[in-house]
């Protein structure tokens, strides 16, 4: 008979395949568990919060690292756009990325605000 710690052993394997695998299936053969269990794990609230836990950590480290590279790869944009021995295809593709890039750069700042803004007014209005 498995204790506790067997299960919890089983479950915190299971997060993890879960995310890496392509689908639930591949996530419990992964982990050593029936797919009926994992779907039916995932039904329950810890384990569920757990899961969801692990995937914002994952995704939160995966924004960090974009975000320390992404400096580096506007850089080499930058550096194609004004390199007049690059083709001319790959200075136009290059600048085109970059001008996509600011502009939804813009376009998102300007819907943060417009949200800081609409929240600040439902403040102080009392309205949650």
């Amino acid at each position: 008979m498995s204790g506790h710690g067997d299960k919890q052993r089983l479950q915190d394997g299971l997060i993890a395949a879960l995310l890496v695998s392509p689908s639930i299936e591949a996530a419990a053969k992964t982990a050593g568990v029936a797919k009926s269990t994992a779907l039916r794990w995932l039904t329950q609230p810890q384990f569920r919060r757990d899961y969801d836990a692990a995937r914002q950590q994952a995704l939160d480290g995966a924004l960090q690292y974009l975000r320390q590279t992404i400096v580096g790869c506007v850089a080499v944009l930058y550096n194609i756009a004004l390199n007049p021995s690059a083709s001319d295809m790959a200075r136009i593709a290059a600048s085109g990325r970059l001008i996509d890039f600011a502009l939804r750069g813009v376009e998102l700042q300007e819907c943060v605000q417009r949200l800081q803004r609409l929240e600040e007014h439902f403040l102080q209005k009392g309205t949650p």
